[in-house]
């Protein structure tokens, strides 16, 4: 059947069929965000997905073009936010407007004209209208050539030492949102000074709903160690990968952890 799968690309029916398991996450539930759903797909199915990764595996470094790298093995999502944050405080550091299409890394860093991570990407360019109008250009032309569309919509446009009246007109040239800092990019906040209280505030507003879902005598003293190292810790752990965190934040987020216990 795989080596069916792998010359003809077909599976049979009901090859990739699901059950789902519905663990509760609390003694009574009242809605949907009570039970955690759990997929139970076929031992062939996963066989056929494993064999498949192995063989991408092999050509990947291949295929993927360096702003994509964190899709490759040993490299991490949050090397991407690294490398934006650092663009950010390099082009902020010069205090001049943007005339180059790639953003120079200090320390005699690479250039970097964009970013990009499965469907979120960032792109990099001068305050000048030709440079925006020509991005704008390309991505119609990637549209027609493709079929992939860019939903503007969604899109974002972001000045670095320009003026608010700068920033409006060439996002009105590109077709999108004018949008301030701090921003969000692969779940990491970037901005282009320090982060506020009220930025980790929405960290630790998470980690309050985390618990909120937990009821805490249904749990060993072993249990709620184990979910403070594998999710409570994480989420911060992610945002400091870029940042330095506050002292404030960081001794609010040891006593939320040391009342769980």
């Amino acid at each position: 059947m795989i080596r069916g799968f792998l010359r003809r690309a077909q599976l049979f029916k009901g090859v990739n069929s699901t059950l789902i398991a519905l663990i509760p996450k609390k003694y009574v539930i009242a809605t949907l965000g009570d039970i955690r759903p759990i997929s139970l797909f076929t031992k062939l199915y996963k066989i056929v997905a494993k064999v498949l990764a192995e063989r991408l595996k092999e050509i990947l470094f291949v295929v993927i073009s360096g702003p994509q790298l964190p899709s490759i093995k040993d490299n991490l999502i949050s090397n991407s936010g690294l490398v934006a944050q650092e663009c950010i405080h390099s082009k902020i550091l010069e205090r001049t407007l943007g005339v180059e299409i790639l953003f120079q890394l200090p320390n005699e860093g690479p250039g970097v004209s964009y970013l990009q991570y499965a469907d979120e990407t960032m792109l990099f360019c001068g305050a000048q209208r030709p440079q925006v109008s020509n991005i704008a250009i390309f991505l119609k032309c990637c549209e027609v050539a493709f079929g992939l569309k860019v939903n503007f919509e969604k899109t974002n446009m972001v000045g670095l030492n320009c003026l608010d009246e700068e920033v409006s007109f060439l996002a009105q040239v590109f077709g999108c949102k004018v949008d301030n800092f701090p921003i969000i990019y692969l779940g990491m906040s970037l901005s282009d000074g320090r982060l506020s209280i009220a930025v980790w505030d929405k960290i630790i507003q998470h980690i309050q709903v985390k618990l909120d879902l937990w009821k805490f005598k249904y749990l060993s003293f072993g249990g709620k160690i184990m979910l403070i190292k594998a999710c409570l810790s994480n989420l911060p752990i992610y945002q400091m990968s870029i940042v330095q965190i506050l002292t404030l934040v960081a001794k609010k987020i040891e006593t939320m952890m040391r009342n769980f216990l």
